[in-house]
């Protein structure tokens, strides 16, 4: 089971915001509760407007001609090998509602993850309501989070952030945090397989060592 965030998160900001747009006029004032009525009134007109789109990309790349755009950036992952998060052939536990990992847990390990998600719009006011039904949207997901075997996410967020490097372009910015851990495990020990046999084979076994080149004259 090799699990990807930024994937995860992708599916969730798509299918979410398709669900807002529709329901905006009804669902936006109450998730926006507690904001002026004047954010609520923006929200619903800037979701409802036919030029609105939602629209992902990976990694910081972004065109300011498209916008709002939710730029996902895997920040890091990777075994934190100090804190008893590698496993090798031994029993792995399996993220909570997750019962169709039982058989997948007997190699790989426990991996710590940190994905951005960066809120980009042409307004600051923008923004701010798109970075709160972002937030709401990831905070409603927790189980989903879970059942696609992320277990233990943490969420924070920034200010906004204005894009002083891009003038006189105006974007405006706010950065979404998920720590989160996550089992990578396969089902299978490939230890023995023949094809792995095979390559290692290729490799030499002894080595000649070469004479060190004369660098007095460089």
């Amino acid at each position: 089971m090799i699990l990807d965030l930024s994937v995860i998160v992708e599916k969730i900001i798509k299918d979410g915001f398709t669900q807002l747009i529709t329901g905006a006029p009804t669902q936006v004032p109450l998730i926006l509760a507690q904001f002026p009525e004047e954010y609520q009134t923006l929200a619903v007109e800037y979701l409802t407007d036919p030029a609105f789109k939602v629209q992902t990309q990976f990694q910081f790349y972004y065109d300011p001609a498209i916008l709002p755009v939710w730029n996902i950036v895997l920040s890091n992952e990777g075994e934190a090998a100090g804190n008893q998060q590698m496993y090798l052939n031994d029993l792995v536990d399996g993220a909570d509602m997750v019962p169709n990992t039982e058989d997948y847990e007997q190699y790989g390990s426990d991996w710590s993850i940190n994905l951005d998600i960066f809120v980009r719009a042409q307004k600051d006011k923008q923004c701010i309501v798109l970075y709160a039904l972002t937030k709401w949207l990831f905070l409603q997901n927790r189980l989903t989070l879970e059942a696609a075997g992320f277990k233990t996410n943490v969420f924070s967020g920034s200010d906004v952030m204005y894009e002083v490097k891009d003038k006189p372009t105006f974007v405006f910015t706010r950065r979404l945090r998920i720590s989160s851990r996550a089992l990578q495990t396969v089902d299978v020990n490939i230890e023995n397989d023949p094809t792995l046999k095979y390559v290692q084979s290729a490799f030499p076994t002894e080595v000649t060592i070469l004479p060190v080149a004369d660098n007095s004259s460089t």
